[in-house]
């Protein structure tokens, strides 16, 4: 009976101060899910965009390779395998296992 008490309009001035401080925790709310939503929205492009970057550098990596054996070939002079594996980022021993493995499919006999 605390309300009883108080003066005639303290109960509705009390009823609007607590609407007026829900409406902020609302908006503030609001806010902060936007802010979230954003966040989650930029990471999903900067993902995208290194996926991106990421496809496109190997692809080019792979052209690379591919023209450097081309010239060498066209040249008639065997293509160094270590160097077109420097050239690709790979190790000269996984390049080297590479084209065993490529030779050996060619001659129809894999290990």
């Amino acid at each position: 009976r605390a309300a009883d008490t108080g003066a005639p309009g303290d109960a509705k001035r009390t009823a609007a101060a607590k609407a007026k401080a829900d409406a902020k925790v609302r908006s503030a709310d609001a806010r902060a899910a936007e802010a979230q939503r954003d966040a989650d929205e930029k990471a999903v492009v900067a993902a995208r965009a290194k996926r991106a970057v990421e496809a496109t550098t190997s692809a080019l990596s792979l052209v690379d390779v591919g023209a450097q054996t081309r010239r060498a070939t066209a040249s008639g002079r065997p293509a160094d395998p270590k160097a077109t594996a420097k050239r690709a980022g790979q190790t000269p021993d996984s390049a080297t296992k590479a084209d065993a493995a490529r030779a050996a499919s060619e001659k129809g006999t894999s290990k």
